[in-house]
Order: structure tokens, then C-alpha cells, then sequence
């Protein structure tokens, strides 16, 4: 299928630079919309007026599942700092409740703190571990050799 750009010849009253600029518009126009007004550019470039507006937007991602971390609470419970572990755990837990009723912001609230918890029980479990080694190997290496 071949088809050129869909041009009209200008009148002699439109030589003017403004009526060359329409005519240059009107010809980029038609090469990207195609002859029989269908789009050839891609979805993604395509301006959709269905998500225009910004409450719109707002309310799609508001509808979005959170993540509840769950596996990251229950590891962060089980092999580092236990008491920030179970907090995490606690708070994954209220993140799925409330999803499971609809209340996205307070079901995003909680994911994030179900982040910050089970990340910081990671962090301290490591600082616990390096300590425990550390004073382990002070003891060892003050203890005589009998």
C-alpha cells in the first residue's frame, strides 16, 4: 500500500510564510495520522484524553496494590533483630487487611513501614552480629593458652 502526503495546492493568496508553516503543519499531520485517519504513531505516544486529568491519575494509583513485604518481614524476624522483625511482620500483615477493604492510602502507609522496619532489623541483626564476633574474638585473643 503506498500513499504520499496529502497535499492540496496553496492559492496564490496564501504565499505568505505563515500560510507555508499551515501548509508544512498540515502535511506533518497527515503523514502521521495516515490516510484514512487512523494513527501510525506508537500507543505509547499517543495523547489519550481518558488520562488527561491529574484526579484521574491520582485515583489510578490509588488503586494500586501496596506490596506487603511479607517475606522480607519474615526473614528480617527470623535471622536478624527479632523485635523490629515482628513490628515489620505486624504492620505486613495490617497492610493485607487493609487493601483487602480498600483503604489504599492506609494500606500504603503501612507498606512503607513494614519497609523501614524489616530493613532497619537487617541492619541492626548485621551490627548485632559483627559485635557478638568482634567481642568473641576480643575475649579469645585476652584468654592465656593453658
Amino acid at each position: 500500500m503506498t500513499w504520499g502526503l496529502m497535499t492540496s495546492p496553496a492559492p496564490a493568496a496564501m504565499t505568505s510564510l505563515h500560510a507555508r508553516g499551515m501548509q508544512h503543519l498540515h502535511n506533518v499531520i497527515v503523514a502521521l495520522v495516515g490516510p484514512h485517519g487512523k494513527s501510525l504513531l506508537p500507543a505509547r505516544l499517543q495523547n489519550d484524553s481518558s488520562s488527561d486529568s491529574d484526579t484521574e491519575s491520582e485515583n489510578s494509583f490509588s488503586m494500586l496494590q501496596p506490596q506487603d513485604y511479607l517475606g522480607l518481614a519474615v526473614f528480617s524476624m527470623l535471622c536478624c533483630f527479632w523485635p523490629l522483625g515482628i513490628a515489620a511482620f505486624y504492620l505486613s500483615q495490617k497492610t493485607n487487611k487493609a487493601s483487602a477493604m480498600g483503604d489504599y492510602p492506609r494500606a500504603w502507609t503501612a507498606s512503607r513501614q513494614t519497609f523501614a522496619l524489616a530493613v532497619l532489623s537487617i541492619i541492626l541483626g548485621i551490627c548485632t552480629y559483627i559485635g557478638a564476633v568482634v567481642a568473641l574474638i576480643a575475649y579469645l585473643s585476652n584468654k592465656a593458652p593453658t
